[in-house]
C-alpha cells in the first residue's frame, strides 16, 4: 500500500520532470531570465529524483522477477540466485525509499514530515490520541519520549511513505536530528527543572521557552530545504521572553554537591 502510494506520487513527479524539460528548451522561457533560472533549479532537483526513481523501480522489478522464479522454478541454482537477488532488493528498497523521500522535500511543497514541540508526556499522549482519531488513517503519528523503549524511539528516525507527525519535547531541539522534517509547530512551552528558593524544592515546571530555544526549534524545519515554522504564540510574546535559557547550574540547588565535596574533603 505504501509502495503503491509512493509510486503514484513519483509518476506525478515524472510527468512534471518531462514538462520542465520541455519548458527550459522553449525560446520564450529562455528569454525570460527570471523564469528560466527558476525552472533550471527545479529541473536539477527533479533530475536527481528521476534517477533515484529509476533505481527504485529497477529494484522493485528485480524483486518481482525473483519472486516469480522462486514460485515457478525448480532448478536449485536458479532458485539460489533468485533468493540472493530478492534478499538484495529487500535490503536496498527501504534505503531507496528513504533517499527518495528526502529528495521529494524540495520538489514537492506539500511533502515533508511535521515536528510538534510540546511541554511534556501528558500533552504528547493526549495530542497523539486526538491525532490518531483525526489523521491516523492517512498519517503516521509518532510520540518521541525518553520513557519509550528504544525500538519505539527509533520510529522517529525512520522515514515512511506516509507523512509522519512527530510529537516531541524539547529533547528534539538540539539533542537529536530527525530526517525529513519540513514543518515545525512550536507550542512555545517546555518543562524545565528549577529550584524554588521559597519552598526549597526542585520542581519540573512548564515555562515559556527562551528566544534562543525558539530559534533552535524553527531551525529543525530547514535542514534539507525550505521549511515552515508555526509558532502558537505572538511575535510580541516572543520578543518579551528571555534571550537565552538560564544554565542548569543556575536553576539547581548545589547543596548536595557542596555537602558531597565537604565529605570527600575536596
Amino acid at each position: 500500500m505504501a509502495e503503491n502510494s509512493l509510486l503514484s506520487r513519483l509518476s506525478d513527479i515524472d510527468a512534471r520532470f518531462q514538462e520542465v524539460s520541455t519548458l527550459i528548451a522553449d525560446p520564450s522561457v529562455i528569454a525570460d531570465m527570471k523564469r528560466y533560472v527558476k525552472l533550471s533549479k527545479e529541473y536539477k532537483e527533479l533530475e536527481k529524483l528521476s534517477k533515484a526513481t529509476a533505481r527504485y523501480r529497477s529494484l522493485i522489478n528485480s524483486a518481482d522477477e525473483a519472486r516469480e522464479i522462486l514460485d515457478t522454478e525448480k532448478d536449485p541454482d536458479m532458485r539460489e540466485m533468485a533468493k540472493e537477488e530478492l534478499d538484495h532488493a529487500n535490503a536496498e528498497l527501504p534505503k531507496m525509499e528513504e533517499e527518495i523521500k528526502l529528495l521529494l522535500i524540495p520538489a514537492d511543497p506539500d511533502t515533508g514530515d511535521i515536528l510538534v514541540f510540546l511541554p511534556g508526556e501528558r500533552d504528547i499522549r493526549e495530542c497523539a490520541e486526538t491525532l490518531g482519531r483525526e489523521r491516523g488513517a492517512t498519517d503516521e503519528i509518532i510520540p518521541l519520549l525518553a520513557s519509550l523503549p528504544a525500538s519505539e524511539q527509533q520510529r522517529a528516525f525512520r522515514t515512511s511513505a506516509r507523512r509522519r507527525i512527530i510529537l516531541a519535547t524539547n529533547v528534539a531541539e538540539t539533542s537529536v536530528t530527525i530526517p525529513g522534517i519540513r514543518f515545525v509547530v512550536d507550542s512555545g512551552l517546555a518543562r524545565l527543572s528549577r529550584y524554588i528558593h521559597r519552598t526549597q524544592v526542585q520542581r519540573l515546571q512548564i515555562e515559556p521557552v527562551s528566544q534562543a530555544s525558539a530559534r533552535q526549534r524553527a531551525g529543525r524545519c530547514g535542514r534539507l530545504g525550505p521549511g515552515t515554522c508555526i509558532r502558537l504564540y505572538s511575535e510580541v510574546d516572543l520578543l518579551r521572553r528571555d534571550p537565552y535559557t538560564p544554565p542548569e547550574i543556575l536553576r539547581s540547588s548545589l547543596a548536595g554537591v557542596i555537602l558531597t565535596m565537604l565529605d570527600l574533603t575536596l
